[in-house]
């Protein structure tokens, strides 16, 4: 499931984890703790 942030196309599974962790940074990961 894709989800657009901050102007990146990031792909997370059914639970909500990344697909592609190197694709992780800080404003994913404050947007990831909010969900």
């Amino acid at each position: 499931m894709p989800l657009e942030i901050n102007g990146k196309t990031i792909e997370v599974d059914n639970e909500g984890y990344l697909v592609h962790p190197e694709e992780w940074d800080e404003e994913i990961a404050k947007h990831l703790a909010q969900q």
